[in-house]
């Protein structure tokens, strides 16, 4: 069962890193989230963003995508605890 959860959980992250690790997605994926939260009430504006900011936002992707793989190939509870400290701390 433990698996499974951290197995779910790793897919998810997947989806969401895999669309923010490539530069085309990256930038729907953010007008999505901005859309969403325009259509709850939120009133804040797409900013317009430089160039080393997507680069950033790329990077983190491709490092949540690795990191995703990494527990969906060894679904280790002690990686699950690690991914759950590292979310707490940022």
């Amino acid at each position: 069962m433990t698996s499974l959860v951290i197995r779910v959980c790793a897919g998810f992250d997947l989806m969401v890193t895999g669309l923010l690790a490539l530069p085309f997605t990256a930038p729907v994926f953010v007008s999505t989230l901005y859309a969403l939260d325009r259509a709850l009430g939120g009133a804040a504006g797409i900013p317009e963003l430089p160039g080393i900011a997507w680069f950033f936002t790329n990077l983190a992707g491709a490092l949540g995508v690795l990191w995703a793989l990494v527990r969906l190939l060894r679904p280790e509870p002690w990686l699950a605890r690690a991914d759950a400290l590292a979310r707490c701390a940022v």
